[in-house]
């Protein structure tokens, strides 16, 4: 029988770098870094047997009123050791996590629909169902191609062979750049209506896991910016943190040229899978149809619990 144990008293920053090389954006440790440094609250949890560190698990933390408290690990826990007794780890965070009564501690791990079983045989509940994630295997040029839809595919081709397009990619952006994008993205974002992430999180993560940890696509139309999109860099993957794009950048086609030239860049910086953020075809069907039209599956996730 495992003598597990939930240490939340984790300073081995090395230790989780190479344990969670694998894991999702949310649960790297620049992310959480990147989090504290605009004001967030981060909890780590590593579960152990003996010295065998079986599951990591990175929490937000917050108020929810003036009393209660909660804590949200976002694609986690990571389980590091394939044959980990996950019913009972998942249990073991739930009851462990040191947060004063009364709290809601919430577990989204990174699994399909089927580990909904493993869950609540641990006696958790649903509190939220899972979205899909849409993840893009950038390791194949030609699969890559193949594999989009054919309107996507035209628009594409359409873009390259116009060259109404100047498209950059900047490995190391500076703070200022990052400044700029944030801005502009979330300038969109209140003109559609919906909720942005902060804008000094991209300027936190590149603090935190350095400038290189970022990928910066700039479409230009005669002389003036018309798209951005900024992509993250972590451990052995990438995901598409943000972009905005304006009418005459929409008309070119700026988006496919930028996502399919960054999947180029990355692909060199041996990026196979590219993880292009959550599908809502009811509040943001657009996007879902860009995101799937390039070729990206959708993973459905198991949901929140509790």
């Amino acid at each position: 029988m495992l003598a597990m144990k939930a240490e939340w008293t984790v300073d081995d920053r090395a230790l989780w770098d190479r344990l969670a090389k694998q894991a999702p954006w949310q649960q790297q440790w620049s992310y959480g870094a990147a989090v504290e440094a605009i004001g967030g609250r981060i909890l780590r949890v590593a579960v152990r047997d003996g010295r065998r560190v079986l599951a990591l698990a990175q929490f937000t933390a917050r108020s929810l009123g003036p009393l209660a408290h909660g804590a949200l690990a976002a694609r986690g826990p990571v389980f590091t050791d394939p044959d980990a007794p996950r019913a009972e780890i998942y249990r073991l965070i739930r009851r462990s996590a040191p947060l004063p009564w009364p709290r809601l501690v919430i577990l989204s791990p990174e699994a399909g629909p089927d580990e909904a079983q493993t869950l609540a045989a641990a006696g958790l509940r649903r509190i939220m169902t899972g979205p899909a994630a849409a993840l893009l295997d950038i390791a194949d040029e030609t699969a890559l191609r193949a594999g989009m839809d054919q309107k996507w595919r035209n628009r594409l081709n359409a873009a390259e062979r116009s060259n109404a397009l100047r498209v950059t990619l900047d490995d190391a952006p500076s703070a200022a750049a990052l400044a700029a994008v944030a801005e502009r993205e979330a300038r969109q974002a209140r003109a559609r209506g919906y909720l942005g992430l902060p804008k000094a999180l991209p300027a936190a993560w590149a603090a935190a896991a350095g400038r290189r940890a970022l990928l910066l696509a700039r479409a230009q139309s005669a002389g003036e910016t018309v798209a951005e999109m900024l992509f993250v860099r972590h451990g052995a993957g990438a995901f598409y943190h943000l972009g905005w794009v304006d009418a005459a950048g929409r008309d070119a086609g700026a988006h496919p040229l930028m996502l399919w030239r960054a999947a180029a860049a990355l692909r060199k910086l041996g990026v196979a899978r590219l993880d292009l953020g959550t599908v809502d075809t009811r509040r943001a069907p657009g996007l879902a149809r860009f995101k799937l039209g390039a070729g990206a599956t959708p993973l459905s996730l198991v949901g929140s619990w509790t």
